[in-house]
């Protein structure tokens, strides 16, 4: 007599090709919906981009400014200046409603114009266009291109690891990723890569003959796309390569010449462009980081040695560990001016505000989550944690070495930067090392699965994480069209000339959302063994 399994009526797979076109309406909901320059920083870097593909990068000084200069390019570049509602969660976005945009020529100012060329070129080819309005969205879109296809890699090579794994990758996935990738800013594709990276690492293809292009595609968006982008790649190779157990030396021995060349040129020229900057030799030091690597690389069989001697040996790495950690703190503190006690302080305070930034404080900080949400995020954060430590206590406690590893490298990069305010440094800088962090969680805990255990976190994490990202999405468009304090109703929100309504962008967010999700949360196939 059949068994229940074998008669039981198959469930719907759903392909991973419907996770791709809903990937694709969520970042365009993003995309459309975020007003024009209310991404940060979004005006400089479109300034930046048109500036490049011109072939300028120096630019005219502004007299009395430091650091801006200004380029002569289409006065749509940079149009309009956000200043009217920026940094006043009050004002929508409407103020701007009557500002002209133009194809003329104009001295537009930026504080982009060091940044390495990858992120810049795709969005400075919009600023050729005839027409005005629509200049915005087509710089967004072709600056979306490459982390969309980043993304749409990840998604495919995670899609036969199970529910809890493809969860994990959206929980990292959070509504500042999404938003940071659908705006013209570098820090979207550096976001992209460091997901590709965490996915190539944690799930290698199953014949590994050759190298993989998804780890170089990873290394190269992100070593590529901003000053401080080769320390962020290495550490996110660091950290991957430690959570799989993966020796350096096997990524790369893997890696065929086209393979290697391409990671090598493109930290090459951000060492390069990073150079032709003027001020603070900070940069400099972080685009250097990948020489870290070799470093690693060549004291792993001592520190493997060393481990395995016991509880002396051990204490003496640590201790080493320790003093490379001071060396590296007093190098930043010997590099930035004007340190002082009041400073440092103000910097370690705003850790808790970054920790909800990695959430959802979208556009200039100013469009913000419920707190609810935040909450609900770092709860499915710690459902994950919980599990990989009953199963895999090591792996999550190095996951929650890197979490305060990075808090701390914040901290150091704040100090670093010169910024007197204490709040320069901003959760988007971080993200691609975090938005890996709930995927490699829930890639040592796969064996839960199995075994039949933890079940629950799969309904918890597909809800959460369609609420978490609706949530956030609702709170920001209801910030930019009638400020924080306005109309709960969508029906009776200003549009501030958004090429859709406001309503039709939230209904496909919800809905493209919702298939994610579900493509995520399905459960595996059976197979002919297992029934």
């Amino acid at each position: 007599m059949p068994s229940s399994a074998a008669t039981a009526r198959p469930r719907l797979a759903i392909p991973v090709g419907v996770a791709v076109v809903a990937a694709a309406l969520v970042l365009g909901a993003h995309l459309l919906g975020t007003p024009r320059n209310a991404g940060p920083d979004e005006a400089s870097h479109q300034v930046a981009s048109a500036a490049l593909v011109r072939g300028e990068r120096t630019g005219t000084p502004v007299r009395k400014s430091r650091s801006v200069v200004t380029f002569e390019v289409p006065s749509m570049a940079g149009t309009p200046n956000p200043a009217c509602f920026a940094f006043q969660p009050d004002v929508p976005v409407s103020c701007n409603n009557s500002v002209r945009l133009s194809t003329a020529t104009h001295p537009m100012g930026t504080t982009s114009q060091h940044y390495p060329p990858l992120g810049l070129v795709l969005p400075g080819l919009a600023s050729y266009v005839p027409w005005a309005g629509g200049y915005a969205h087509l710089a967004r879109l072709l600056a979306a291109a490459v982390p969309f296809l980043l993304l749409v890699a990840a998604l495919r090579r995670v899609d036969h690891h199970g529910p809890r794994v493809r969860l994990g990758l959206l929980v990292g996935l959070t509504p500042l990723a999404w938003s940071t990738m659908s705006i013209t800013n570098p820090s979207g594709l550096a976001i992209a890569g460091g997901l590709a990276i965490w996915a190539a690492v944690l799930f290698p293809r199953t014949s590994p003959v050759t190298g993989d292009w998804l780890l170089v595609a990873g290394w190269a968006a992100i070593a590529a796309s901003r000053r401080d982008g080769p320390l962020w790649a290495t550490l996110v190779v660091l950290a991957a390569a430690l959570v799989a157990r993966v020796p350096l030396a096997d990524l790369w021995r893997r890696a065929t010449l086209a393979q290697r060349v391409v990671a090598v040129s493109s930290w090459l020229a951000t060492v390069v462009f990073v150079r032709t900057d003027t001020g603070s030799p900070f940069p400099l030091v972080l685009a250097l980081s990948p020489l870290g690597l070799v470093a690693v690389h060549l004291s792993t069989p001592w520190v493997t040695a060393r481990l395995a001697a016991g509880r002396r040996g051990r204490a003496t790495v640590a201790a080493l560990a320790g003093l490379a950690a001071t060396a590296a703190a007093l190098v930043v503190l010997l590099l930035s001016d004007r340190v002082t006690g009041g400073y440092v302080a103000t910097v370690v305070e705003s850790t808790g505000e970054h920790l909800v930034q990695v959430v959802g404080r979208l556009g200039t900080l100013d469009a913000s989550a419920p707190l609810s949400s935040v909450i609900l995020w770092w709860v499915g954060a710690g459902l994950l944690l919980g599990i990989a430590a009953a199963w895999a206590s090591r792996s999550a406690s190095v996951v929650v070495m890197l979490l305060v590893g990075v808090i701390v490298l914040a901290w150091l990069l704040e100090i670093g930067s010169g910024n007197r305010s204490g709040s320069y440094w901003q959760a988007r800088y971080s993200l691609p090392l975090l938005v890996g962090l709930p995927l490699c969680l829930s890639s040592v805990a796969r064996r839960t699965d199995e075994r039949g255990t933890g079940r629950v976190a799969v309904p918890f994490l597909a809800v959460s994480t369609w609420w978490v990202w609706n949530a956030t999405f609702f709170a920001a468009q209801r910030r930019w069209s009638v400020g924080v304090h306005g109309a709960l109703s969508p029906l009776s929100w200003d549009t501030w000339g958004a090429p859709l309504p406001p309503v039709v962008v939230l209904a496909v967010h919800a809905a493209a959302s919702a298939a994610l999700v579900a493509w995520a949360a399905r459960p595996a196939v059976p197979t002919p063994a297992t029934a």
